[in-house]
């Protein structure tokens, strides 16, 4: 099986590699990740993952077979939320969250060598709140699990305590929809044995 490239440093999306079966090396790129452009949510997430992708293959390891790149945030409201800055900006988040239904967008943008492809697919999970305490606002906060996460939650973590239900793919809220993810690459033919 060929070695996919993760142009990422998450720890949840190599686990969903890992999970696939998939092996793979981690080559993180720096990219700025500008939230505010005019466009929607979908092209947003599909522009941001072919931007971290395109910049990943412009000096990629000898050995590059496969590349993917992926980027997730939160859509509510007519706002795309990120990863916080503080304590104080996941406090706020959470308290907008609570009660209300978001989605996550995974934007997915995948390379194969073999036909000088990319390949960009967006992924979109409705997830609902439930209406938070202060108190476990609190709790939660006092977990650290907001830190460097979309939305300043996680829901493979303690962060599954304040959610009511989902519509869609949980691996998708984790960073990187498998079912999506496996589509992609078998219609690129990727060898999976």
């Amino acid at each position: 099986m060929d070695k996919i490239h993760l142009v990422s440093s998450s720890p949840r999306r190599q686990t969903l590699l890992t999970q696939m079966g998939i092996p793979y090396s981690v080559n993180p790129v720096d990219t700025e990740e500008d939230m505010t452009r005019n466009l929607s949510p979908e092209e947003l997430a599909a522009s941001i993952a072919e931007e971290k992708l395109h910049a990943f293959l412009k000096n990629p390891p000898a050995d590059v077979s496969w590349a993917v790149a992926a980027d997730t945030f939160i859509s509510y409201m007519n706002r795309r939320v990120g990863k916080p800055v503080d304590r104080n900006d996941a406090e706020r988040e959470l308290k907008s969250l609570s009660g209300k239904t978001h989605q996550v967008l995974t934007g997915i943008a995948l390379y194969c060598r073999r036909d000088d492809v990319i390949l960009s697919e967006v992924d979109i999970t409705d997830v609902t709140f439930r209406s938070l305490t202060p108190r476990e606002i609190e709790w939660y906060l006092d977990s650290g699990e907001w830190e460097g996460v979309a939305g300043s939650y996680r829901i493979q973590g303690k962060g599954e305590c304040l959610i009511s239900g989902i519509n869609g793919s949980y691996s998708n809220v984790m960073g990187l929809p498998i079912t999506r993810f496996y589509g992609m690459l078998s219609k690129l033919d990727f060898t999976f044995d």
